[in-house]
């Protein structure tokens, strides 16, 4: 079982980059990925769009089961059906509940720690 630790990172809400790091039952690297958003995001936004460009980058390395973890619970919340979304991130919200079929498993869960924070 593979784990994608998932995170932005915003500037003054004025740009955010972003990471997924996808790591193996060891902990040990097996890949990552980075971006750049350069729009003025909410954080919850910026978070949702993260999800949504994790899950595409790991469909195209034909990963089929794995963990997403996101510091938002939130975002983690609505992807699993518990929370209503907003207007702004909705869109990604649904994109990235069709992203998720193509895995054979798939679990959000929170990471309880305090975001953005270096």
């Amino acid at each position: 079982m593979l784990k994608c630790n998932v995170d932005a990172a915003l500037f003054r809400e004025e740009a955010a980059d972003w990471a997924a790091v996808l790591g193996d039952w060891r902990g040990d690297l097996v890949a990552c990925c980075t971006g750049y958003l350069g729009a003025s995001l909410s954080p919850l936004l910026a978070e949702s769009m993260v999800v949504r460009e994790a899950l595409s980058w790991l469909h195209s390395l034909a990963v089929d089961r794995v963990v997403i973890k996101s510091d938002s619970c939130r975002l983690v919340q609505a992807l699993l059906g518990r929370h209503a979304c907003s207007a702004d991130w909705g869109i990604y919200l649904a994109d990235c509940l069709i992203l998720r079929a193509d895995f054979f498993q798939w679990d959000g869960i929170p990471r309880y720690l305090f975001a953005n924070f270096v």
